[in-house]
């Protein structure tokens, strides 16, 4: 995506996209096993796929061979990535009571959730693009 002279609207897709990776690997990091934690950062860096694409998420998917649970948490918010993913979405949406459901939920505090975000963003920042 970065090849070329990226357009702002691709440099903000491709930020947003950096974000939601860190945060979902992150604060799913805590909670998975080992073996599973991999595809968190790759299910935040795709969720935007769909968008960087302009073309639908399936489609976007088609000729990617991605783990079955990554698929699942992009394609039908399922699967053991989908609650730190949905809960990085709604942060960037200020969706306050999905966060309060997903923090309940997962067990996070919301210090946890704020020095995340913080993180993340800082993070996505040093990227450079």
């Amino acid at each position: 995506f970065a090849s070329g002279e990226p357009d702002h609207r691709t440099l903000a897709l491709m930020k947003n996209a950096l974000i939601r990776a860190r945060l979902t690997e992150l604060l799913g990091k805590k909670r998975l096993k080992p073996q599973e934690q991999d595809g968190l950062f790759i299910a935040g860096i795709f969720s935007l796929l769909d968008a960087l694409l302009n073309m639908p998420m399936a489609r976007a998917l088609e000729h990617l061979k991605l783990a079955p649970a990554v698929e699942a948490a992009l394609l039908n918010q399922e699967g053991i990535y989908a609650p730190y993913l949905d809960l990085a979405i709604a942060c960037e949406e200020s969706e306050q009571d999905v966060i309060a459901t997903y923090l309940a939920a997962g067990k996070i505090s919301a210090e946890e959730l704020n020095t995340a975000h913080v993180q993340a963003i800082i993070w996505a920042e040093d990227v450079n693009l």
